[in-house]
């Protein structure tokens, strides 16, 4: 059910409005053999990176996505987070970025996160002040035409 939900229903919206997916599974520290997680470097074991690997292919194969859409996780771990940020600021829009990197734990920021984001901010307040310029421009040379046109007859 869930699939032909997403193939009928979320996946057309998605592709009609440009909208980026992703998906994620989490709480891949509890995927079998759990006692195989490496608490020490917050990683999975050999035997759970496999499971990891086919409930991946499982889902890109049962909804159709690349396995590069697929990110695997523990968030309570720290695992995976790292990455999932950074394309989750990746595929934002640059309006964006800024507020959701500000607002992301340090220790999970990447400078290259740090540079998308600030570059997406400085190409906002660019945008924003040639607009504000440009508003301001054409007012101003209509009051000042006014302003010649009333007092040299023009």
């Amino acid at each position: 059910m869930d699939e032909q939900c997403y193939q009928r229903l979320i996946l057309p919206y998605l592709i009609e409005h440009d909208i980026p997916l992703l998906f994620v599974v989490n709480q891949v520290d509890k995927i079998e053999p759990c006692r195989e997680w490496d608490f020490i470097h917050s990683m999975p074991g050999p035997q759970q990176l496999t499971h990891i690997s086919r409930k991946q292919m499982q889902i890109s194969q049962l909804f159709n996505a690349p396995v590069t859409q697929i990110f695997i996780i523990s968030a309570m771990e720290g695992y995976g987070l790292q990455i999932l940020i950074e394309q989750i600021i990746h595929r934002l829009p640059k309006e964006k970025k800024w507020s959701v990197t500000r607002e992301t734990r340090a220790e999970y920021v990447t400078p290259a996160m740090q540079r998308e984001s600030i570059g997406g901010l400085w190409d906002t307040i660019k945008e924003a002040a040639k607009t504000i310029l440009r508003e301001t421009w054409t007012t101003i040379s209509h009051r000042v035409e006014s302003w010649f046109s009333k007092r040299f007859g023009w």
